[in-house]
């Protein structure tokens, strides 16, 4: 076991920004542009390259080594990572299990973007879930406060302290870090969580109560989730709580990347199911594996609506925007121009979960259309 052997010679990966790619013959004007500029190569430990012969030299080590990705923004080489063999020597702990160690390189004019996270975290995406090792390493020079920054916001930890010989023959003391199988698994779930804050930023068209701003979809479906349980008795059938309670947390995740579409917007609702679908299958691979089936699953069951738990999350969906309405004596009703006929085809997926809430949506309905606050 220890160090894997690993050929990236037809691996493409890829992130919103970056293309991770093998090194070709013409990227050495790329390399040397980079790979000339002192504080790069010191960073990594490299001789700064003088020349773009010195650059196809390491170009051509790169292509034959088959070892070393290339990242390519907006068609230009701009660093490179390298999965590399760790010392084994130094950590005879790690000989019974299976992993690598990275290194990387970023041009100067990209620092300070995010790009070498954005590209380190695809690399060991790849490795952990395609090569499936059992820890990734990482090492960076004492004094490197950019290395040690990328590595911390990765998620990688302190592993030991070790002695380096640089290409100029300098011993440098370098850290190691490692993030291991079960740190790599609970860091896609701080990136899931840190992705969904974003559900805060969606703003909906239903108002607060009193008046208020504009609610977003986390308070929405927070709202929803109180309301399951506490709404639990009036289930048309016997429902699994807990379930229900997460269908409604979940289920407007998707509006991160899709926006939300209005109750009420006929020409939105024709791409809805599309928009959603896509956004889900790119949000909930955020997540571990099993999680991701997890969630994933429950949102497509709220989508299907066949289930007790879906039926009764729908009421929630529904009956919940309607309450702050009538608190709000029908404001956006009529802001909208929204008919009672309109509002009852929305509502119907609330008898469906509910038929007690059905009767008091009724009651509601029947008293704005009596007051003027909704038309017939």
């Amino acid at each position: 076991m220890s160090n894997i052997s690993v050929d990236i010679t037809n691996v493409i990966l890829q992130t919103e920004r970056l293309i991770l790619r093998s090194w070709k013959e013409n990227d050495a004007k790329d390399l040397f542009e980079y790979a000339r500029v002192e504080d790069v190569g010191t960073m990594a430990g490299l001789i700064t390259h003088e020349n773009i012969d010195a650059s196809k030299a390491i170009l051509k080590k790169f292509i034959a080594e088959k070892h070393t990705f290339a990242v390519e923004k907006d068609g230009k080489v701009i660093g490179s990572i390298g999965i590399e063999k760790y010392d084994e020597m130094h950590f005879p702990d790690l000989t019974d299990r299976k992993g690598t160690a990275l290194r990387f390189m970023l041009s100067k004019a990209y620092w300070g973007q995010g790009i070498m996270p954005e590209a380190v975290w695809k690399v060991i995406e790849w490795l952990f879930d395609v090569k499936h090792v059992d820890f990734v390493m990482c090492d960076y020079f004492a004094w490197n406060a950019r290395s040690a920054a990328v590595q911390s916001k990765l998620g990688f930890h302190y592993f030991s302290t070790v002695l380096h010989k640089t290409q100029s023959e300098k011993q440098e003391t370098t850290i190691q870090n490692i993030m291991t199988a079960e740190d790599y698994r609970l860091q896609r779930q701080i990136r899931f969580i840190t992705k969904i804050d974003a559900e805060k930023n969606i703003l909906r068209q239903t108002h607060l109560t009193n008046h208020g701003r504009c609610e977003n979809d986390a308070e929405h479906a927070w709202h929803m989730a109180i309301m399951c349980y506490l709404l639990q008795e009036y289930a048309n059938e016997n429902i699994d709580l807990a379930k229900t309670m997460m269908m409604c947390l979940i289920h407007d995740i998707v509006e991160i990347e899709a926006g939300d579409t209005y109750a009420y917007d006929e020409e939105g609702k024709k791409t809805q199911q599309a928009r959603e679908a896509l956004a889900a299958e790119h949000l909930y691979a955020i997540l571990p594996s099993d999680q991701m089936r997890e969630l994933k699953g429950l949102f497509e069951e709220f989508e299907a609506n066949k289930t007790a738990e879906a039926k009764f999350a729908h009421a929630m969906d529904n009956f919940q925007p309607l309450l702050l309405n009538h608190a709000n004596g029908g404001s956006d009703w009529r802001q909208h121009d929204v008919s009672r006929t309109i509002v009852e085809t929305r509502q119907s997926k609330t008898a469906e979960g509910s038929k007690k809430l059905y009767e008091e949506v009724e009651r509601i309905l029947d008293a704005h259309v009596q007051n003027g606050q909704l038309k017939p």
